[in-house]
């Protein structure tokens, strides 16, 4: 006998998910702000254990969430909630409407809560029995009576987040090759690498950690690959598929090669919306966090300047081959780096009021922006990374990679993909450097050398021994902008990290000055 699923309503489903939704670190905010909207809820495939579920929160931000109902225990990889044995059609007369609760959200559901378009049509009837309300489920299964169909319904069914399923993993391999979404590389046809996903999907698992997105390691694939299943998604481009595309395309090869991308179209009252749900690009295996390597070097006050004058060959590479697959875009003046920089300080000011006594600090920011104001038009802009630091970097034997292209994840879509000075991920991995020493333990004379071993080796690529003033002084700005972020963000979340950004600011702003 067929097995039956049935899915909890538009309204319902909402009900259930959210205990779970607020716990995931992906998840923007740890509350809901008013009730979500269901913008997308239907099957993926024929599949009818599958559902994508779009909402969008109070300020339009929409979030994916792939989920399976499937047999299982609270121990089964990414169980949400249960669906309870109450959930179940049954024969009519077993259980008043009053006995239809459930246990994890104490809200009292009726079958009006459950839907399944695809299996099984229902019609519902009441009868009164000495006062108490029945529901009569009439099935529209031919050959089937209510309780031979109860009797094959399982009572472990769980309701599963998707990206740690392999039901829907396959679902989903099979959707984006039958919509030409699976791109063929050197060696592999799109076909070949489809089966490959396919064969690797019952052993593929998500890492652990993640704060914006969801990775799913297919490790058993030839070759390995890595699935970047976007929690909050934006419509229009996305950086992640489209500068990787285009770096490939100019032939770069200090990434994880792209693969595939999905997309999901959502009706909406201006139109539709087209939003990419996932990326899929080689996993780099046996490779080093960039940000755990250098830890490693620092705390064993081991130096790092070989790796990291290669890293940032590995940069400045990177932004030539950005350029040569975007092109340039506009020019950029100082007086709108000082602004932002202004901005940046009011933010850290009121995040933590003690910044306003740093005099020395406040002083010398008002000689940077002057300074700033005063450099007039810089070099035209040009696609960048845009949350360039060492997390953002692999190292191997052979090489560093360089990942993660879709942009710092609290800026606005639209923001992600605009040109920016190349200087921008310069400062950010210099940042990222002291934040490495700093946590390891390391000196300043430790950090010292291997901040410049850095900018030696971006610098090298283009043959010039070492920056120009100009090229200082902007990176500098950039640095101390980002620094004064980190004030406000260590002040709100790690109050006790609070000193590495101040420490930096009194590094950049008052003793290289003096």
């Amino acid at each position: 006998m067929m097995e039956i699923f049935l899915w909890p309503s538009r309204t319902d489903i909402i009900t259930r998910i959210t205990p779970w939704l607020l716990k995931q670190r992906w998840f923007p905010g740890n509350q809901l702000d008013g009730e979500p909207r269901v913008v997308f809820y239907s099957s993926l495939g024929d599949d009818p254990r599958i559902r994508l579920l779009i909402l969008e929160l109070h300020d339009s931000t929409l979030i994916h969430i792939p989920l399976v109902i499937d047999k299982g225990s609270p121990s089964t990889p990414g169980f949400i909630s249960l669906l309870d044995s109450d959930d179940v059609p049954i024969p009519a007369g077993e259980r008043s409407t009053e006995q239809l609760h459930h246990p994890h959200d104490n809200a009292v559901n009726s079958l009006d809560n459950l839907e399944d378009p695809s299996i099984l049509p229902m019609k519902e009837t009441a009868s009164r029995n000495s006062g108490t309300a029945k529901l009569r489920p009439q099935f529209d299964q031919p050959g089937a009576s209510p309780s031979e169909i109860s009797s094959e319904m399982s009572k472990s069914q769980i309701l599963i987040d998707g990206t740690a399923s392999p039901v829907f993993l396959h679902a989903w391999i099979t959707d984006m090759e039958q919509r030409g979404q699976i791109s063929s590389t050197d060696h592999y046809d799109a076909a070949a690498i489809a089966d490959s996903l396919h064969r690797a999907a019952n052993t593929a698992l998500p890492l652990g950690g993640e704060q914006s997105n969801t990775t799913v390691i297919f490790h058993d694939s030839f070759p390995p690959v890595a699935a970047k299943f976007f929690r909050v998604l934006t419509t229009g481009d996305q950086p992640e598929v489209d500068v990787p595309m285009g770096l490939a395309r100019v032939g770069w090869a200090h990434m994880p090669h792209p693969i595939a991308a999905s997309y999901i179209t959502i009706a909406n009252e201006d139109g539709p919306m087209r939003c990419c749900t996932a990326s899929v690009c080689e996993f780099i295996d046996h490779a080093d966090d960039g940000f755990d390597y250098i830890c490693r070097l620092a705390s064993r006050k081991e130096p790092a300047i070989d790796e990291l004058r290669v890293l940032g060959h590995t940069t400045a590479s990177l932004h030539d081959h950005l350029m040569k697959a975007f092109g340039p875009g506009d020019f950029m003046s100082g007086i709108l780096i000082a602004q932002r920089i202004m901005e940046q300080r009011d933010l850290a000011v009121a995040a933590y009021p003690l910044l306003s006594s740093e005099q020395a600090i406040l002083e010398a920011l008002d000689l940077l922006m002057t300074s700033m104001n005063e450099l007039g038009q810089l070099p035209s802009t040009q696609r960048v990374h845009g949350d360039f630091h060492l997390g953002q970097c692999l190292h191997t034997s052979e090489r560093w990679y360089i990942l993660d292209f879709e942009g710092e994840p609290l800026r606005p879509a639209y923001e992600r993909s605009l040109p920016d000075q190349p200087a921008r991920d310069i400062a950010g991995l210099l940042r990222s450097i002291d934040y490495a020493a700093a946590t390891s333990g390391a000196s300043i004379q430790w950090c010292q050398k291997a901040r410049q071993a850095f900018l030696d080796g971006y610098f090298s690529y283009s043959d010039a021994s070492e920056a120009s003033s100009a090229q200082m002084l902007v990176i500098t700005a950039l640095e101390v902008e980002k620094a004064l972020y980190e004030v406000r963000y260590e002040a709100l979340h790690r109050p006790d990290w609070i000193h590495i950004p101040l420490d930096a600011l009194r590094r950049l702003l008052v003793e290289d000055v003096a």
